[in-house]
């Protein structure tokens, strides 16, 4: 989250604290939507997924405070965040884009399949390791008890927390209950029409 935030007070001190009292090397900062989606699909060990911030704050994407993060190895100073073509610049127009992609029923039709990998039956386990959804054991909330650990190991339990800290932690599987497919929600189309059937 503070990755994507670095513009942004309190946030930007936030990320400063956690880069030891300095800002972080200009070539990891958030710097470029097009890099960054890249980066998600192509590198296994990038695993940040998009943060609802971007679908209502603009303001993220712009270094309104002037601050100072420095220039990256292709000599480019990092700015304001690039963004898609298809936005023309405009950090509003991306808000809404990315609503209305939202909303469509595309997402509609697929949206299940993230909840099946985030907080379902493809988070661990078997079907985890098929769909290559797995991480590293310190992620997941039941797999280490920090408390046993650290009365044996505390400097090993202070790894672990500082890992949990910087890289986070995988959310509660709220569905453990169910071990199958979420459903996918209704087209917009057919609501419409069922609406207004209801409404004669």
């Amino acid at each position: 989250m503070l990755h994507y935030l670095a513009r942004i007070s309190p946030f930007i001190d936030a990320l400063v604290e956690l880069q030891g009292m300095h800002h972080d090397n200009p070539d990891r900062i958030f710097y470029s939507l097009e890099e960054s989606y890249k980066n998600a699909l192509n590198d296994h060990a990038d695993v940040r997924e998009i943060i609802g911030e971007f679908f209502y704050l603009p303001e993220m994407q712009i270094n309104m405070n002037k601050i100072k993060f420095g220039k990256r190895q292709d000599n480019q100073f990092v700015e304001d965040v690039l963004l898609p073509y298809w936005c023309k610049g405009n950090p509003y127009r991306f808000v809404v884009m990315l609503r209305e992609a939202l909303e469509s029923n595309y997402v509609s039709q697929n949206l299940n399949k993230w909840i099946d990998y985030i907080f379902g039956y493809k988070q661990q386990g078997v079907d985890a390791e098929r769909s290559l959804n797995t991480y590293s054991n310190v992620t997941y909330e039941d797999k280490i008890d920090l408390y046993q650990i650290h009365e044996s190991n505390p400097a090993l339990a202070q790894s672990y927390k500082l890992q949990m800290y910087n890289y986070g932690q995988t959310p509660s599987n709220v569905l453990q209950f169910k071990q199958k497919e979420h459903p996918s929600k209704k087209y917009r189309e057919e609501i419409f029409k069922f609406n207004l059937v209801c409404d004669q």
